[in-house]
């Protein structure tokens, strides 16, 4: 994997770790706990993850650490999915917890092309993991803003 990858990995830490919002309800406080709490969750294990993917791993080593990504984007929206969000959020949690499911789609992709021995398959897969990466950075802090904006209304 390469170094850019790993930045990559990190950038979709730091859009995760974002969360977090004002109010004083006790359901919508009880909300903010429950989804910070999935989300240090997964921020912690794909900061461990991140480490291992280096310019000298080998592309077996790689495929492991992005089948143990997979799992632990699969427990995170297991863990978001059983949330009971307020109701003024239930939209925006929903696309939260799609978002994420659908990288973990992506990272599925990546770990099968993984399992190939051509180059340009190989360098294809990085670059659409790259992509999907920043792309659901990008959705995953639109989805965060806006559960943040209506909690603060």
């Amino acid at each position: 994997m390469t170094r850019s990858l790993r930045a990559t990995l990190l950038m979709l830490l730091a859009g995760v770790l974002a969360a977090g919002c004002g109010g004083d309800s006790e359901d919508r406080n009880a909300y903010v706990d429950q989804v910070n709490r999935a989300q240090q969750s997964f921020a912690d294990t794909v900061q461990e993850l991140s480490g291992l993917i280096t310019d000298q791993s080998t592309t077996k080593s790689d495929r492991e650490t992005l089948g143990r990504f997979e799992t632990a984007i699969d427990g995170v929206v297991e863990e978001l999915s059983s949330i009971e969000p307020p109701e003024e959020v239930s939209t925006q949690h929903g696309e939260l917890v799609e978002t994420i499911d659908g990288y973990g789609d992506e990272v599925s992709a990546a770990v099968d092309a993984l399992e190939g021995d051509e180059p340009e398959e190989l360098v294809r897969a990085q670059r659409e993991l790259l992509e999907a990466t920043g792309e659901v950075s990008a959705d995953i802090n639109r989805s965060i803003g806006e559960i943040n904006g209506r909690l603060q209304d």
